[in-house]
């Protein structure tokens, strides 16, 4: 299987998937999950998170490899809601890459800040 990595940029360069980058697609039941484990873990990285049709899946169950940024900032962001963080490009930017990609495993996942940073895909094979 083929693996990408996805370096998610704000804004820059052209969107992938299918247009879909309102604050309301961000911020569906599936998703709510994920925004909230960012805000509250702030730093860190999961592996082994399926998706299916564009929606990542709590089953199975991702690992979650929690890191703390020496001199920093490690508790859970209380300054934005997870409806704030549902409207930020990074997550707007994270939520279409899925959406284009359909299925597959998102290998490793890096969160900074409680934002979506680096991205590794494994998309399923397309036969």
């Amino acid at each position: 299987m083929k693996q990408r990595t996805v370096l998610l940029a704000g804004d820059e360069g052209p969107r992938r998937g299918n247009g879909c980058n309102s604050p309301a697609h961000a911020s569906s039941t599936s998703h709510n999950w994920l925004l909230e484990l960012w805000l509250k873990k702030r730093y860190g990285r999961l592996e082994g998170l399926v998706f299916r049709d564009g929606e990542p899946l709590r089953r199975p169950r991702p690992r979650l490899i929690q890191t703390v940024k020496l001199g920093g900032r490690n508790g859970p962001r209380s300054d934005v809601s997870v409806s704030e963080l549902a409207s930020h490009p990074k997550v707007l930017q994270f939520f279409d890459h899925l959406s284009a990609f359909r299925n597959g495993t998102i290998r490793r996942l890096t969160f900074q800040d409680g934002l979506p940073d680096m991205v590794d895909i494994e998309p399923e094979d397309q036969a």
